[in-house]
């Protein structure tokens, strides 16, 4: 990886900027919760690949993608749980979809086991409660 002196994320960000690799997604949020955003959504992100949910195939032409930073098997952090429940909640309320369409690759992808993440211990309870607890603060301001 090129740029080893700077952060994580911007060596990341500039990997996908500078098309090196052939994956992208539209947001990247960091370890300590700051969240990059990399695609714009008006465009296709290139996160999925082979992939199908709710019997549509093609995830990446429906689908916004987000990636956390972490290592295979390291948990995510608070700020990351908070980061993801935040963003997937302004998705939610601009684009008009409910929690039942946010999932993680590894729900997607053909054929089942390609890709892993976001990981069998991803808290998808703790992430929902994040969401509906952010969706009702928002609402009592």
């Amino acid at each position: 990886m090129r740029d080893l002196n700077f952060p994580l994320e911007e060596r990341l960000y500039n990997l996908y900027q500078e098309r090196k690799v052939f994956a992208s997604a539209h947001f990247l949020i960091s370890r300590g919760g700051e969240i990059l955003q990399l695609v714009p959504l008006k465009f296709q992100a290139w996160h999925a690949g082979p992939s199908t949910f709710k019997g549509i195939r093609s995830c990446n032409r429906f689908m916004v993608g987000i990636e956390n930073i972490g290592k295979s098997g390291e948990p995510f952090t608070p700020f990351q749980y908070q980061a993801n429940a935040k963003l997937c909640l302004w998705l939610m309320y601009t684009y008009g979809f409910d929690v039942s369409w946010i999932t993680g690759h590894m729900d997607v992808a053909i054929p089942k086991g390609r890709k892993k993440d976001p990981g069998k211990d991803f808290r998808w309870d703790h992430l929902r409660k994040l969401i509906f607890e952010a969706g009702r603060a928002a609402v009592e301001q």
